[in-house]
């Protein structure tokens, strides 16, 4: 049987076809998708026009819904984590671009920090006074906590959060030894744990805050070659949305991203071990 709203829709759009009698004129008899495509063409291109003018409106609507719930990140201080390559360089960019007052990347590699900082500052619209903070820093190292404290000196709190620091190494399970597994979990869980666990209790004194995860499609779906970075995108994913149910209260959401293959530094070094 068809929904409620289709039959309704359907019932009404019927006088809309041509002065001859559809093969189907009782709604009743319309049972499946073939019986509704069979409507359509017999009552001419009235009603395929005007159900597309509803699809279009549904579309709009959802447009609208989504610009309503979109977050502002005009006047905020935004964090992002692995943010000198890849996503979280993307993301820092995006962030500049939406109006955010600081954008602070976090990465280990000083040279190109600076490197993603020069670039970044390109992208800085003056009369918002923007400005590009960088931390040299392991996302999973134990003095992460007194290193972010001393990298966030002197700036407002922070607002958002984005965990994007990650690793993988591509390999069967039985090619991956103890220690690569070991370390993508490190980086790719702990290395969100350990941030978060840092910015968390500031955005909990402030009842406000945005926190991102960035998990990937190996955490939604098998891939061969990825036990290891498969598994820790999964805990990710465990993870993120366990912390949005406890942390709703404190009006702080969270949120976890699912990207496909992507061009990063990451990626090309997969095609050329996949080449050779």
């Amino acid at each position: 049987m068809m929904p409620g709203w289709l039959d309704s829709v359907l019932t009404y759009l019927l006088q809309w076809g041509p002065h001859h009698d559809p093969p189907k004129q009782n709604m009743d008899d319309i049972d499946d998708l073939e019986d509704v495509f069979e409507l359509m063409f017999s009552c001419g291109w009235g009603l395929v026009v005007a159900i597309f003018v509803l699809l279009l409106l549904f579309w709009l609507f959802l447009y609208l819904l989504s610009l309503r719930n979109q977050y502002n990140l005009a006047g905020k201080h935004v964090l992002i984590t692995g943010g000198s390559s890849g996503i979280g360089k993307a993301v820092a960019k995006e962030a500049l671009l939406r109006g955010a007052e600081v954008v602070t990347i976090l990465a280990r590699n000083e040279e190109k920090l600076e490197a993603t900082k020069s670039e970044l500052e390109r992208l800085i619209t003056p009369k918002l006074d923007q400005r590009v903070n960088t931390i040299s820093a392991d996302v999973c190292s134990e003095e992460l906590q007194e290193e972010l404290e001393i990298g966030l000196s002197g700036l407002p709190p922070v607002d958002v959060l984005i965990n994007s620091a990650g690793i993988t190494f591509t390999a069967s399970f039985q090619d991956t030894t103890p220690q690569d597994f070991e370390k993508q979990l490190q980086v790719n869980v702990l290395g969100s744990v350990r941030p978060t666990k840092v910015l968390l209790p500031d955005m909990i004194e402030k009842q406000q805050g945005r926190i991102v995860f960035i998990s990937s499609m190996a955490g939604q779906t098998a891939l061969y070659g990825y036990t290891a970075y498969s598994a820790s995108k999964y805990a990710v994913r465990g993870l993120a949305e366990v912390l949005d149910m406890e942390l709703k209260v404190h009006n702080i959401r969270v949120s976890v991203s699912f990207p496909p293959d992507t061009d990063t530094p990451m990626l090309q070094v997969r095609l050329i071990l996949i080449g050779s």
